[in-house]
């Protein structure tokens, strides 16, 4: 073996050795959707079942609308690559069942493509197992106010806004008007988008 084969294939060990390693999850896809590699951290979300899971060796989950969702993410980042969309698609934040914390996930187009056309990546972040923003941190990166950041703090630690609301001896309706101002204030229309455009905002 001649010496640049040599040096080709201890640069692909690297990549794969990295790829295996990462502790997030990672998922690469093809056009269709189907799933050609992946590691060992999204292997283990995956088997877990909650909230994705694999069916016909495609990525999916059995609550309808994770499944529109995560179909349109992947999509939606191949059409951006080749020019169909405008715009690249945001990172989602998908729900878990259980009501534990939920997984962000990130789709990028491979800069490369093979000879079946091109792919991507899935990029699963487990916000479990990452380090939650403080409520200082979103105060500085945000334009919300203290009483705002704490609300939002609590929903990325996994509370319900009932929940925030009686732990803070707030009235409900007063809870639910903050999160109007901070949903208007983030241009963000629901409370994943608020909660994927924090983590944005604060380096997540």
């Amino acid at each position: 073996m001649n010496e640049a084969l040599v040096r080709q294939a201890e640069r692909k060990a690297g990549i794969i050795e990295a790829f295996e390693a990462m502790p997030n999850g990672i998922i690469i896809f093809d056009e269709a959707g189907s799933v050609i590699e992946m590691n060992p951290a999204a292997k283990a979300l995956l088997a877990a079942g909650d909230p994705l899971r694999m069916s016909g060796g495609i990525v999916s989950a059995r609550l309808p609308e994770t499944r529109r969702r995560i179909t349109a993410l992947m999509t939606e980042t191949l059409r951006f690559h080749v020019g169909i969309s405008q715009e690249p698609p945001g990172a989602v934040l998908v729900q878990r069942e259980n009501g534990g914390m939920p997984l962000r996930i990130t789709a990028y187009a491979a800069s490369t493509r093979s000879a079946n056309g091109f792919f991507g990546v899935l990029q699963i972040r487990d916000m479990a197992t990452n380090a939650i923003p403080s409520a200082d941190m979103i105060l500085q990166a945000t334009p919300l106010s203290q009483a705002e950041a704490r609300l939002c703090h609590a929903l990325l630690s996994g509370l319900k806004i009932a929940d925030y609301a009686a732990q803070s001896g707030i009235s409900e309706h007063t809870v639910r008007t903050q999160f109007k101002n901070v949903r208007h204030k983030l241009d963000a229309p629901s409370q994943a988008d608020v909660l994927v455009t924090i983590m944005r905002l604060c380096g997540g």
